[in-house]
């Protein structure tokens, strides 16, 4: 019982994550002895699934999972292992993989019979999920690589459009890498005061006079390089941090309209973000 309770779900009755990844070390195992062919690692998220949790309740989240579950089971061949690693997180394990083609037409089977609605008491539901495949063909990724880089793939698969199925790549792993350098560099440059602004001039047409500036947030790298809005505000908004980085944006322009001019028309226009409008305080930080 105790080795029962360690290695399942207690509400699926699926395998658990350090089930799975034991599974997975012995299929990994087995392809480095030549005992056989390649493996495939599919990771799975369902779609929108707080939103049933908010507006259903957890008790109808809780029977959509077991439900899921087992769809999940009818979708695999016996041998194939299923798991949910935690929350609306789900990993299949195939073996003896082809090339590519098997993993695929799994992911294809999946979402068609995600497709088919779900009756749960007076409840009809309809789940997709979003899906990332990792192949495993002669390589030396550990399990915990392989589990990484479909995480990764699901995630790009979220980003398509969900109800997607996206395929591992390095440059999947290199982006996601790139990805946290820049949030750990944003956050670097928010201390050591990496942060400018530009000033780009608002002008009256009819007879060119200025009337004001619209404040700009520029990041100079230590190296010099000068990072881009486009590059470094999509993951502020996606960590929290353009809070921290849109005050600071603030109270610089209002220093340098002060420093500029003392005309009581000169204007500067600062962009925010609809995360800081959210916050209560929004109105008492804009005052001060």
């Amino acid at each position: 019982r105790l080795i029962h309770q360690a290695t399942t779900d207690a509400l699926t009755g699926l395998a658990n994550r350090p089930a799975f990844l034991d599974h997975l070390e012995d299929v990994v195992g087995r392809c480095d002895a030549g005992l056989v062919r390649d493996c495939a690692v599919l990771f799975l998220d369902l779609d929108r699934f707080k939103v049933i949790n908010d507006s259903l309740g957890h008790l109808v989240g809780d029977r959509l999972l077991v439900a899921v579950a087992q769809r999940l089971r009818m979708s695999v061949r016996p041998g194939d292992v299923v798991a949910r690693l935690g929350g609306d997180e789900f990993a299949l394990l195939v073996e003896g993989v082809d090339g590519p083609a098997r993993a695929d037409e799994l992911a294809a089977r999946v979402h068609r019979m995600m497709a088919q609605p779900f009756l749960l008491g007076n409840n009809q539901l309809f789940a997709s999920v979003s899906i990332g495949i990792v192949h495993r063909a002669g390589c030396q990724d550990t399990p915990e690589d392989l589990l990484r880089n479909a995480d990764i793939a699901m995630y790009r698969s979220k980003r398509a459009g969900r109800a997607c199925t996206e395929v591992f790549s390095e440059v999947h792993h290199a982006a996601a890498a790139g990805r946290l350098d820049l949030e750990n560099g944003l956050r670097r440059a928010l201390a050591q005061g990496e942060l400018f602004v530009n000033y780009q001039p608002i002008v009256r047409i009819p007879d060119q006079s200025l009337v004001g500036f619209e404040a700009l947030v520029r990041w100079r790298a230590p190296d010099g390089h000068i990072v881009q809005p486009a590059e470094f505000i999509p993951i502020a908004e996606e960590t929290g941090l353009i809070d921290a980085v849109g005050a600071w944006v603030m109270r610089e322009a209002c220093a340098q309209l002060v420093a500029l001019t003392t005309s009581p028309w000169l204007t500067v226009a600062v962009n925010v973000s609809s995360r800081q409008f959210a916050r209560p305080d929004f109105l008492a930080e804009v005052e001060a």
